[in-house]
């Protein structure tokens, strides 16, 4: 038998299960109200819970498919502590996500490392041909000084000394 919780006068399916017999069994459609979790931003999927309209469950509850149930704690006001465990909740959640985007970053520049000392050594060629060619006299040109360059890509710092590139992740 299926649960249609029973809030503010609107009737609603949370069971993802439940939703699919609804409508594959007994062709009631519904309207899904929620938004889907990695896709808060757009509107046009939605998620659950089902609300369905007043016909749609009378024609469920009188054939004896599903039940009206009210959840009292839906409708009241949640307790300063359950405000507290889900804002703590919420943090710890966020810093999970942040370390695991940092850990995939991580990856990410590992991998293209190459590449980008290969574009950082081609800048720094462009810069030293560019200089050179604006110098005048043989003699600027040993004046010219070669410094090793630390460059800070996202939260790396990569430091070019000659030709050996070292990494220090900073967080």
């Amino acid at each position: 038998m299926i649960d249609l919780t029973v809030d503010n006068g609107r009737v609603l399916v949370w069971n993802v299960d439940d939703v699919i017999k609804i409508r594959q069994e007994y062709r009631i459609v519904g309207q899904l109200l929620g938004t889907l979790a990695s896709f808060s931003y757009q509107d046009k999927q939605r998620g659950l819970p089902l609300s369905l309209l007043n016909e749609e469950v009378n024609i469920l509850v009188e054939k004896g498919f599903a039940r009206l149930v009210q959840v009292p704690a839906i409708s009241q006001k949640p307790s300063e502590e359950a405000v507290e465990r889900f804002k703590e909740y919420r943090e710890q959640s966020y810093q999970k996500q942040v370390a695991i985007f940092k850990e995939g970053r991580e990856k990410q520049i590992r991998s293209m490392l190459d590449r980008i000392v290969e574009g950082k050594q081609n800048k720094r060629r462009q810069r030293m041909r560019s200089n050179i060619s604006v110098m005048q006299s043989p003699g600027e040109a040993k004046k010219i000084k070669v410094e090793d360059e630390k460059v800070l890509y996202g939260n790396m710092h990569i430091f070019y000394l000659r030709n050996v590139t070292f990494i220090n992740f900073v967080y």
